[in-house]
């Protein structure tokens, strides 16, 4: 039974402590590691289905364990293979998509690395460029989580941070991080020889089960501040509106903050509509319903 090091990229005081490894957009700090830890929590329980051990060293939200602990660690254990999650940055930010990197003279970590670029194309994420980016990038493929291990390595930067587009993918969809964790496991089976086991749906739940109290849904980014205030107040989930057609679930009372409440109600019982002409009539709509 192969051994995977489930690697989680950065810790949760990276951004207090460097001001790097995350965004702030409208005043709000988005840390990589909350992101990282979520795709590999996802890519734990795809490898504990389909028979693969995993060792993991950095936990999901905790400070950050240094590169040259991860990589001894790694070695040390002998695991077979290393998947490091990351997201990317720019300053750019027209630059988007998926990058994955490999050591250049490590013929099972390019083998590994192909195999992974294959099964995000297959889900159809966007690849920035040919997503190999040994002879893309040249020396910025130098990366110690790369080089430093003894064994096949491969560092995925899942996306573009400072991408409007890759933004919303990596912090406001809750699917997204499961989706990469997928493509990973379906490719790390095809490394190992081992069958991709599928995920067995569960029953369908009554409706009273599915039901969530609260939810805020946003229009465009223009209403993401004012959306992620009310949310907080209300102590509930924040949805952008494409992302919500696609959740199966049903909220008791959804507020609508941006945009037409127009084929919103089939997710509904009751539309809160706090929607203005602008942002600032948005804004005040918001601020006279929580009575401020």
């Amino acid at each position: 039974m192969p051994t995977i090091g489930n690697d989680i990229g950065h810790g949760n005081d990276t951004f207090d402590r460097t001001g790097g490894k995350g965004v702030i957009v409208n005043r709000k700090v988005y840390e990589e590691h909350s992101f990282n830890s979520r795709v590999a929590v996802s890519l734990s329980n795809h490898l504990k289905r389909c028979g693969i051990r995993e060792k993991m060293i950095q936990q999901p939200n905790k400070p950050e364990v240094s590169l040259s602990h991860r990589t001894d660690f790694y070695n040390e254990k002998n695991v077979d293979a290393v998947i490091s999650n990351h997201a990317n940055a720019n300053r750019n930010k027209s630059i988007k998509g998926i990058c994955v990197f490999a050591w250049h003279n490590h013929p099972e970590s390019q083998r590994l690395q192909q195999l992974l670029i294959e099964e995000y194309e297959k889900m159809g994420f966007d690849i920035h460029g040919n997503g190999d980016h040994e002879s893309e990038l040249g020396s910025w493929t130098d990366l110690h989580i790369v080089r430093e291990t003894k064994m096949t390595a491969c560092l995925i930067e899942n996306g573009f941070m400072t991408n409007p587009d890759d933004f919303k993918k990596i912090f406001l969809d809750p699917g997204y991080a499961e989706r990469c964790a997928e493509a990973q496991a379906r490719a790390l089976c095809r490394f190992f020889n081992k069958k991709y086991v599928e995920v067995v749906a569960k029953p369908q739940q009554k409706e009273e089960e599915e039901m969530i109290k609260m939810a805020v849904v946003v229009y465009s980014d223009a209403d993401l501040s004012v959306g992620y205030d009310l949310a907080n107040e209300k102590k509930c989930g924040l949805y952008n509106r494409k992302s919500l057609v696609n959740e199966k679930l049903k909220i008791n009372e959804l507020m609508v903050v941006g945009g037409p409440t127009d084929g919103l109600e089939k997710k509904t019982n009751r539309v809160i509509d706090l929607s203005g002409t602008n942002r600032w009539e948005t804004r005040k709509k918001v601020i006279s319903y929580l009575g401020k």
